[in-house]
């Protein structure tokens, strides 16, 4: 009966279509990134941003494991497509990274920020990493800037989870940085990495199944 149905505690086994679509590895990467090979980073966008959102900007730079900052020309800093909503903004952020001697540790730690909407005052929203390099064949990344290492750029397109705080600054930097700081319930960054590019190439829609997505797998619950 209709009430029976409104009562009915369970939970439907997979969220709604096209909230989350899952895409995982087909391989690791396995090439190897020589100095001086250069890469493109983009940022194409959020996705389900929390309502304290108005207009946002996501900045961030290149650090090593030491929080060595990166380059002197590699800080980010985006606009946003003021067609796109703002609980979905499109950044189409691009950036050529030619950097010659980038350490096998390198991560990028990015901060989205945001006019409060009810304090109208700046507010960082959160936080995502993601690491450049793997070792070749796996998705390990560098626990040092040891040379010997042989490493793949970690090329591919991403959905990140956005976590709400940063941990103490005494342990490392890396992709793990954030693992266990709370995340935005649905909030994620669209990133991406490729290799070679010479030419810049447009955002895919999330639609379009491209962004590895495992990192935000809803829960269950």
């Amino acid at each position: 009966t209709a009430t029976s149905e409104f009562f009915d505690e369970s939970r439907p086994s997979s969220p709604p279509e096209g909230c989350w679509i899952a895409k995982g590895r087909s391989e690791f990467p396995w090439l190897p990134f020589v100095g001086g090979d250069g890469f493109n980073l983009y940022i194409d966008g959020a996705r389900f941003l929390p309502d304290v959102v108005t207009a946002t900007r996501v900045s961030g730079r290149f650090m090593n494991h030491k929080y060595n900052k990166i380059g002197d020309n590699l800080d980010i800093s985006t606009d946003i497509d003021l067609d796109s909503s703002v609980y979905e903004p499109r950044y189409n952020f691009c950036l050529s990274v030619r950097e010659e001697n980038l350490p096998p540790t390198a991560t990028l730690i990015l901060r989205l920020y945001t006019k409060n909407r009810w304090t109208k005052e700046l507010t960082i929203v959160g936080y995502s990493v993601l690491a450049i390099f793997v070792e070749s064949g796996t998705d390990c990344q560098p626990a040092t800037d040891s040379s010997g290492i042989q490493l793949s750029l970690n090329e591919g397109a991403r959905q990140l989870r956005i976590h709400a705080t940063l941990p103490k600054l005494s342990r490392p930097m890396n992709a793990a940085f954030l693992d266990d700081e709370p995340t935005l319930p649905c909030a994620s960054l669209l990133v991406r990495l490729e290799a070679n590019a010479e030419a810049s190439s447009p955002s895919p829609g999330y639609n379009d199944g491209v962004y590895f997505s495992e990192a935000c797998r809803p829960s269950d619950g």
